[in-house]
This record gives C-alpha cells, structure tokens and sequence, in this order.
C-alpha cells in the first residue's frame, strides 16, 4: 500500500445506521403491556445457537423474545454510478496550516444487509412488519 494509511470508518457508519433504522419499534401486548423489540449485529445462526441452551420453560426465554438480527451480506462493485476518474476533490486539511489535500473520486458500492426477527407468536410478529413497512 502506497502513501499513508487511513481508516474513515465508512462501513462501521453505515453498518450502525442500518442498525438504528429499526431501534425503536414497540410492540403492545394484549394486557396493554409496552415491549421494546432489542436489535443486535450478528448473524442468525449465533443467535439461533444461544437460544439451544435455553429451556423453553425458563423465564429468560420469555424475555428473549421478539428479537432482531442484522448483518451485512455483501459489498458490490456498482459501475453504474461510477464518476471519471480525471475528477479530483480539494480540500484544506483540518490541521489548519495551508495544506491542500486531493481526494480522486469515490469509488461506489452498494452494501446488502440481511434483517432476521424471531417472535414467539404471530401477533408479535404483524405488530412488527407493519410499524416496518
């Protein structure tokens, strides 16, 4: 790698932000209690492994569910949006001495996240998909 290295936690941003799409769903239940659906980055299967351990009659089963899971699947190339690559960005660098900084023209991908909610009935889960859609 030529230059020096840099890290502007792009993926990290956009992971979160997908993520905080679907943090404040509530759902009601039917003796007028309020439920906080929980969301986690990891994949489903992990998930699906903790909850073997449980015994579906322990009382921290129950608290488990609703739940959502996310992850992110993919990262493509999308040449469709692609700029010249003759076209540069100029800044002044935030150090503040007259130092212009070059960025060439972003390279665009598209990011495919995977959405998974477990509920324990199916009322829980309508509740859901319609505050989504």
């Amino acid at each position: 790698m030529l230059g020096v290295p840099f890290y502007n936690q792009s993926i990290k941003q956009a992971v979160a932000v997908f993520g905080s799409l679907f943090n404040n769903i509530v759902i009601k239940r039917r003796d007028g209690k309020l439920l906080p659906v929980p969301i986690a980055y990891g994949p489903r299967s992990k998930w699906l492994e903790a909850q073997k351990g449980l015994q579906r009659e322990e009382e921290m089963f129950e608290k488990l569910l609703p739940r959502f899971s996310y992850e992110l699947v993919s990262m493509t190339y999308d040449g469709q949006r692609k700029l010249n690559n003759a076209q540069k960005f100029t800044g002044i660098h935030t150090t503040g001495k007259n130092i212009v900084q070059a960025v060439k023209a972003p390279v665009p991908y598209d990011l495919d996240f995977s959405l998974y909610l477990q509920t324990k009935n199916l009322n829980d889960g309508w509740q859901i998909i319609e505050q989504i859609l």
